[in-house]
């Protein structure tokens, strides 16, 4: 009887025990599960992220090559900004005008189509199509170089005329991305051309296309804030030292040729008078003797 009183507390002992890892062993299963769980979730999220990363960039991809078709479309086109409107204006008759004054004249046969566009500035603005790309770039090359007023073409009131491609919005946002970086001193020159927007971060570094917003953003981050003084005085100091070398090369090859024409003009005297000339060719054979 004694034993079995001494075994009933250690049985009771260990099936509590038991009972406390089996409860154990549940909950751990029971955070497994869950864990598990979640961890499914995040993967599915995961996957849903990397699938709406892919939807982005192909829609960037899109996006872009739409912008570059309608650009492409628009490549024989120009805006012009500043002209004066009247009630009875013959748009035709402006352009020919604006031809004129820029000494690149411009008949019928040239312009496709032209017409103003709505807008919610005070003069609208006029786009023009041209049937030959060469044509377009020259005038807009040429109103670089003139200043063209609204004067020139008899309209009042006078005012600045700006001739420029006809950009997609998405260019001209590009644009105006790339010269706010110019205006912060991150490059020195920001441009346009056929279709593409570029920068340059000095004279002679390689010209860079902005693509998309993304490209500015880049570039903001990994540029410096440049000096422009010294950047002018290297470029100018460049500049002497190719002036310096070509004057030099320039003073050799001017020295060498004088040289040139001394010896034939003495050859040409000596050749008149044939006693010097045989005194000439003595004193140079002992002259050669003489020389070790």
């Amino acid at each position: 009887m004694k034993l079995l009183s001494i075994k009933h507390p250690i049985t009771t002992c260990n099936s509590s025990k038991v009972r406390k890892v089996e409860n154990s062993i549940k909950e751990l299963k029971t955070t497994v599960g869950k864990l598990s769980n979640d961890f499914d979730e995040l993967k599915q999220e995961q996957n849903e992220i990397q699938e709406v990363d892919a939807m982005d960039k192909d829609l960037h991809s899109t996006n872009r090559r739409l912008n570059d078709l309608e650009q492409h479309s628009r490549k024989n086109n120009i805006i012009k900004n500043g002209v004066p409107e009247s009630k009875d204006e013959n748009v035709y008759e402006i352009i020919e005008k604006i031809g004129t004054a820029l000494e690149e004249p411009l008949e019928k046969n040239d312009i496709a189509i032209a017409h103003r566009i709505p807008s919610r500035r005070e003069t609208a603005p006029i786009i023009v199509r041209f049937n030959n790309w060469k044509k377009k770039t020259t005038l807009i090359r040429k109103s670089k170089i003139v200043q063209l007023t609204s004067e020139k073409i008899n309209l009042n009131p006078t005012q600045p005329i700006y001739i420029g491609d006809h950009l997609t919005n998405y260019s001209r946002m590009l644009l105006e991305e790339a010269k706010k970086l110019k205006n912060e001193k991150k490059v020195q020159f920001a441009w346009y051309k056929n279709g593409r927007v570029f920068v340059r971060e000095y004279e002679n570094s390689p010209a860079m296309r902005i693509e998309e917003v993304e490209d500015v953003k880049e570039l903001r981050d990994k540029l410096p804030v440049q000096d422009q003084k010294t950047n002018t005085y290297q470029h100018q100091d460049k500049r002497k030292r190719r002036a310096t070398k070509k004057y030099h090369t320039e003073l050799s090859q001017q020295s060498t040729l004088d040289q040139y024409k001394n010896i034939t003009v003495k050859l040409r005297n000596e050749s008149q008078t044939p006693g010097l000339a045989q005194e000439s060719l003595v004193s140079e054979g002992k002259r050669d003797q003489n020389t070790p």
